[in-house]
């Protein structure tokens, strides 16, 4: 477990690619959907010396506007990783931010000049979006050894500055080490909005209650290699598309 340490009252939106499955939604009175869709656990590793995003062509589990060309603006977006140093076994784990402002509750919504969030990677495998300095990242079903962190910024669409990315190798080295989490029964996955009903009258933050079935819900294996019949699911607001 990397010791990162994340609020329980800051807002998370989960990251990872959808599972090829339809989604559900219901619409809001004022004409926003709420979509929700059922995602696996790891997503196709970002190639080797990637650079910042040249075209509109997402990339697995990317929305197409997620893949446009950035803003000029979001050049002066950027994150350092303040501990651990590069090479050392984890202790604690901190992200310096600048030239934005954080903010999870604009994920999902039109970008604004110096807002945003940021992404964690795991080997080039997206964990999920955060906002606070600090985080909390499970190495759930990772090997003993070297991994590579990886921050970027990302604009309120989950677009990401790819140019000022920031990474350190650790030397993961557990004393005792987590029981892998292992393949279960697998059979099409699904997902259903319990709540809020299609139609209701929504005022400010609200609840989502859903009841998935065939598979079973798990944030630490976000960013991990997929196990069958474990995953995550993800929101969406005002679109049938996502991270």
């Amino acid at each position: 477990m990397l010791d990162w340490t994340l609020p329980a009252s800051a807002p998370l939106d989960v990251g990872g690619p959808g599972w090829e499955s339809d989604g559900v939604g219901v619409q809001a009175r004022g004409s926003s959907l709420v979509q929700i869709r059922v995602a696996r656990d790891a997503e196709e590793p970002r190639p080797a010396g990637a650079a910042s995003r040249p075209a509109a062509t997402p990339r697995p589990g990317q929305s197409e506007q997620a893949a446009m060309p950035l803003p000029p603006w979001a050049s002066a977006m950027k994150v350092a990783i303040q501990s651990p140093a590069d090479g050392t076994k984890i202790t604690t784990n901190q992200v310096s931010l600048s030239g934005f402002q954080p903010s999870c509750d604009l994920a999902g919504t039109a970008n604004v000049q110096g807002v945003g969030h940021y992404h964690v990677e795991i080997d080039k495998s997206l964990v999920d979006m955060f906002c606070a300095p600090s985080a909390t990242i499970s190495m759930q079903n990772l090997k003993a050894g070297s991994h590579t962190i990886t921050v970027l910024p990302a604009l309120n669409d989950h677009a990401e500055v790819e140019q000022n990315a920031k990474s350190v190798t650790i030397d993961y080295q557990p004393t005792q080490p987590l029981p892998e989490v292992a393949a279960a029964p697998a059979g099409t996955p699904s997902i259903k909005i319990l709540s809020p009903k299609s139609g209701f009258t929504l005022n400010g933050a609200f609840d989502v209650w859903v009841q998935v079935s065939s598979f079973n819900v798990s944030c630490d294996l976000e960013g991990k290699p997929a196990v069958t019949g474990h995953g995550h699911w993800h929101v969406n607001l005002d679109s049938t598309s996502g991270p």
